[in-house]
This record gives structure tokens, C-alpha cells and sequence, in this order.
């Protein structure tokens, strides 16, 4: 049996911190989110690094039997997704029905859970392709296809739902998982590389706030996912290899073994306080009240974890 890499679990915890994060500052931070250089630094990388991680340890099994494959990821990641977006739906998406109507606001429900449902189609779409014999062929053109496409698709899922946007990510992890010797000669020159180009990327990003989140500016968007993704892939790795003994790595580790239920409860937390909670300036007390959050979250985790059926249908654990 193959001992668990405590790397991924540990970039996981700090991804899933950034997401709580991330969730604080656009609900509770004073002014709009867009011009917060800590809220555009989180969303240049968090969920895609998520994806690419995602990608990887798909590898393991996009190789298997197709309905087998499907199968799995049904019960491990659509069915909880399904369910969460119920909850999600009678705790929060209720209340906008006579505003938007009962069709939209389901449809926010899934939209809130797009990660789940993202995961999931990237993973048919993987185990579909590699079941030919040109499979990173047909990532690629797939791929090349849906971005030059992308302003005119009429279909929102794919949009909302980030599909092919975050497709050349998942196909990075499947790639590195399979070619790891091929991929590590080009890592210390493609690091400095892509540091340079996030480096200056941020700063203009921090100075023109339409550089992250424009829909004018796609391709851009899609590269700087991308090489954000590289580069904190490599740094957080790097990070761990320094401080894996350490009491804040182990606590990251023990989040990144958690994060579904994180990522689920946090929504629900911040959607809940909402209006509750004063906004604040101070990024300090933004930082402090996401650490608390996601504590908080990660405790229910562990009690719902406690019960065979809750862990089976909220998290897809068995």
C-alpha cells in the first residue's frame, strides 16, 4: 500500500483556508471585493490548484472501467453535490424565489456547489478520453476548442460551471501524475518562468481589477489560472518539505483530509452571517473570523464523519 502523500493533503488545507477566506472578504469586507489585493491574489489560483490536484489523483483510475469509473465519482463527488444543493437551495436560495423565480433560483443553488458538479464532468470527460488512443490529443483539442468558442457557447453550464475553463488544469494533473520524470526536467526553468509572469500579472492585476474576473479578456484569464496554479503547486511543496513537522502543517494536513465538508459548510456559514456581522476594514480581523469559520466547519466535519450514513451522503465517504 502506497503511503499517503502528506504534500497534497497539506496544499489542500491551505486551498481550502483561501477558499473560507476568500468567502469572508467578499461578504464582510468594506468596499467592493475586486479591488482587495488579498481577494484578487486567492481567486488568481485557489480553485484551480484544487482542479489540478483533482486531475492527479484521477489518473489513478480514468484508466479503468468506464461505468465503474462514473460509478465512483457518482457516489463520491454528484450524489453529496446533489444533496448539498438541496440544503443550500431551503437555507439560502429560498428566500430569493419571489425575486428571481423557482427555476433561477434553483439553478443558484447548483451554481453555488459548481465545484462538485465541475469536478465530476471533467472526470467523464477524462475517463471518455482515455479510452482512445490519442487521449491527450483530444483533451487538447477539446480544450482549444471550447476557449475559442467560449463567447459564444449558449450553454451557461458550461460557464457557470466552469468546465472548460478549468480543463487545462485537470489535464496538467493527469498529465503530471502519468509523466512526473518528463514534467520535473522542465520544473525549475518553467517555475522561474511562470513566477515572473504571475509576479507582473499581479501587480497590474492589483492596479487594473478587470484583469482577473473580466469575461472580455478570457484567454488571458485562463493562462494566469494556469501559471498561478504552477507556481503555488511548486512553492506550497516546497513550503512542506521545510515545515511538514511542524504543529501548522499538521493542522493544514488534517484540514486538506477534510475539505469537502469545509468547502460545503463554510457557504452555508457565510451566506447565514450575512447581514448578521458588521463589515470591517481591518484585514486582520477578516483573517482572524475566516480562521475561526473554518475551524468551525472543520469540527462539524468530524461529527458528521462519526455517522456512517451522514459521512456516506454529505461527504462520499464510505
Amino acid at each position: 500500500m502506497n503511503k499517503r502523500d502528506g504534500s497534497f493533503d497539506f496544499i489542500k488545507g491551505f486551498l481550502i483556508f483561501l477558499v473560507v477566506w476568500g468567502h469572508v472578504i467578499h461578504f464582510f469586507c468594506v468596499g467592493n471585493p475586486l479591488h482587495n489585493p488579498i481577494y484578487i491574489w486567492i481567486y488568481s489560483f485557489h480553485m484551480p490548484l484544487f482542479i489540478f490536484i483533482s486531475g492527479y489523483f484521477a489518473a489513478r483510475t480514468v484508466n479503468g472501467d468506464i461505468i465503474t469509473c462514473v460509478k465512483t465519482r457518482w457516489h463520491r463527488l454528484f450524489l453529496p453535490a446533489l444533496i448539498w444543493t438541496v440544503v443550500r437551495f431551503f437555507s439560502v436560495d429560498i428566500h430569493t424565489v419571489e425575486e428571481l423565480g423557482l427555476l433561477q433560483s434553483i439553478y443558484n443553488s447548483f451554481r453555488g456547489i459548481w465545484f462538485l458538479y465541475c469536478i465530476f464532468a471533467l472526470y467523464v470527460i477524462a475517463c471518455l478520453s482515455f479510452k482512445l488512443r490519442y487521449k491527450y490529443t483530444l483533451l487538447i483539442l477539446a480544450i482549444i476548442i471550447g476557449y475559442v468558442s467560449y463567447p459564444y457557447q449558449p450553454v451557461d453550464v458550461l460557464k457557470h460551471f466552469q468546465i472548460i475553463r478549468q480543463l487545462p488544469l485537470f489535464t496538467l494533473g493527469l498529465f503530471y501524475a502519468s509523466h512526473k520524470t518528463f514534467a520535473n526536467k522542465f520544473k525549475r526553468g518553467g517555475y522561474l518562468i511562470c513566477f515572473i509572469l504571475y509576479t507582473v500579472w499581479l501587480y497590474i492585476a492589483i492596479v487594473d481589477h478587470k484583469l482577473l474576473f473580466s469575461n472580455e479578456i478570457y484567454l488571458v484569464r485562463g493562462a494566469i489560472l494556469v501559471i498561478a496554479s504552477m507556481v503555488f503547486f511548486v512553492t506550497l511543496k516546497i513550503i512542506y518539505k521545510y515545515i511538514k513537522r511542524t504543529k501548522i502543517a499538521q493542522v493544514l494536513v488534517a484540514l486538506g483530509e477534510n475539505t469537502l465538508g469545509v468547502y460545503m459548510l463554510n457557504g452555508l456559514m457565510v451566506y447565514g452571517l450575512n447581514g448578521l456581522i458588521p463589515k470591517r476594514e481591518s484585514q486582520i480581523s477578516l483573517f482572524l473570523f475566516s480562521i475561526i469559520i473554518t475551524l468551525i466547519c472543520y469540527g462539524i466535519t468530524l461529527l458528521i464523519k462519526r455517522n456512517r450514513i451522514l459521512r456516506q451522503y454529505l461527504l462520499g465517504e464510505k
